[in-house]
């Protein structure tokens, strides 16, 4: 029972969760024909093979992280300590293998082989990225940030949704790029974290290379280009719709937006200027939160 435990925080069950939101809440905003016909059992199949692909690339990220992580978090190491690394291995590839072989039966079934050339290319870039690519400047945290926005544009890939220009297409296409900067913002911040351990693989992370002082000039470059978007896109909807003409729906999307915007400025405000673990980790959680509000959002458009 204990190693299922560890097991199960291996693979991180509340990442495979939001993933497996995200996947659900675009599907029914692209769909738009309710939540029973959207979540149809091919989807659901579809949901699951992606959530033992993501599962697996936790799994291998850890693998590698062994060394950095008994400086960075020594009370959250599994691998080595609890599970074996060949037992690592084995459920890295079965995870794959299976998820990869239900993705290609169902973009063969359904005539659609993005289905299965997303899940490809993503095993691959998280086995390379764990390997080798984690380590160098800004290329890994690039790669994680891609692999988090690609998800909403597979929901449209899925169903057969090529237009990125009509208004569906665009909503999903700007909510796929603000994952990617948000992502690429919170792994910078991680990299600031881990620095400790870091060092120990001979990481060329930004922190690394440029400090902690030029890389928070970097993060600020970032959060401005990700807050002044939103920040304008908020009082145009407060203009735009008034008290008289503004319904109930809308008015959830205007204040997750609002707890959107605060969260990533929150995220911003809480960064020291010098190495204080604890504040760059509140920081990285502030902007999951932004992520999970701004994720909600699609379900009252």
């Amino acid at each position: 029972m204990n190693a299922l435990w560890h097991f199960f925080r291996l693979i991180r069950p509340l990442n495979l969760a939001v993933i497996a939101l995200t996947m659900a809440v675009f599907q029914i905003y692209v769909a738009q024909n309710g939540f029973r016909e959207a979540l149809k059992p091919e989807f659901l199949t579809l949901v699951f093979s992606t959530l033992l692909i993501a599962a697996a690339g936790n799994i291998i990220n850890d693998y590698f992280d062994v060394k950095a992580d008994r400086v960075n978090k020594p009370e959250l190491l599994i691998i080595d300590k609890y599970i074996k690394r060949r037992w690592a291995i084995v459920f890295n590839w079965v995870f794959n293998s299976v998820g990869l072989l239900i993705a290609m039966y169902l973009g063969w079934k359904y005539d659609n082989w993005f289905m299965a050339i997303i899940p490809f290319v993503t095993i691959n870039l998280l086995w390379f990225y764990s390997m080798y690519f984690k380590r160098t400047l800004i290329l890994g945290n690039v790669i994680v940030a891609f692999l988090t926005g690609i998800v909403p544009l597979y929901i449209l890939l899925y169903n057969n949704y090529i237009s990125i220009f009509d208004y569906r297409g665009a909503i999903v296409l700007s909510f796929a790029l603000y994952a990617f900067w948000l992502n690429l913002i919170r792994e910078i911040v991680k990299d600031m974290a881990d620095i400790k351990g870091d060092l120990l693989l001979n990481s060329k992370s930004m922190p690394i290379v440029f400090g902690i002082g030029k890389t928070k000039i970097v993060l600020i470059l970032l959060y401005i280009i990700a807050v002044a978007p939103l920040s304008y896109f908020l009082y145009k909807s407060l203009i735009f719709f008034s008290v008289d003409n503004v319904t109930g729906v809308v008015n959830i999307a205007i204040y997750l937006l609002a707890l959107t915007l605060l969260a990533i400025v929150a995220s911003f405000v809480v960064l020291p200027n010098y190495m204080n673990r604890s504040r760059f980790l509140m920081s990285s959680n502030l902007l999951k939160l932004a992520m999970f509000f701004g994720l909600l959002i699609p379900l009252f458009l």
